[in-house]
């Protein structure tokens, strides 16, 4: 469930009309323009006469900011974390394996994170996106780690051989 406190300045209500998160009180909406006319049948359906009835329509925004602070940049830092694990020495498994694996529990948790706020929506979401392509990275990373892994096992056996 979505919940979202809504403050309306009646006096100047164009320019501070505003939708806030009602759990964390971050203002995600703001009303762009407010648009009246006089509604049509299609709009009202048979219970009003169409002489009474005016139609609102709202042109609202999504403010950027919160998600750029809490998801982008974060996501963005557990990635280069996550390919940082490249310079770790080989041998150095534990290292490697908590590096990367800690980044994508990470990116997994934002995206269910920002899965559950946004509204839901049959179009491609670039938010989304970003998160998934993240996790691809992060998980090419675990990959390349358990190559890396895997072939230093070969060598010390052959080693031993």
């Amino acid at each position: 469930n979505m919940n979202y406190d809504i403050n309306l300045n009646l006096v100047s209500w164009m320019s501070s009309a505003e939708f806030s998160d009602a759990r964390s009180g971050v203002v995600e909406w703001h009303v762009v323009n407010i648009y009246g006319a006089k509604a049509g049948p299609a709009d009202i359906g048979d219970s009003f006469s169409e002489d009474i009835a005016v139609k609102w329509l709202f042109s609202m925004e999504r403010e950027p900011d919160p998600y750029i602070q809490y998801t982008l940049v974060p996501t963005a830092m557990y990635v280069s974390i996550a390919w940082l694990s490249f310079f770790v020495s080989r041998t150095a498994v534990p290292a490697r394996s908590a590096m990367t694996v800690v980044c994508l529990l990470a990116i997994s948790n934002q995206f269910s994170s920002v899965l559950a706020k946004i509204p839901k929506s049959r179009g491609s979401v670039w938010l989304l996106s970003y998160l998934r392509g993240s996790s691809f990275f992060v998980l090419y990373s675990i990959m390349e780690f358990a190559l890396c892994n895997f072939i230093r096992r070969v060598e010390e056996r052959s080693a031993k051989a």
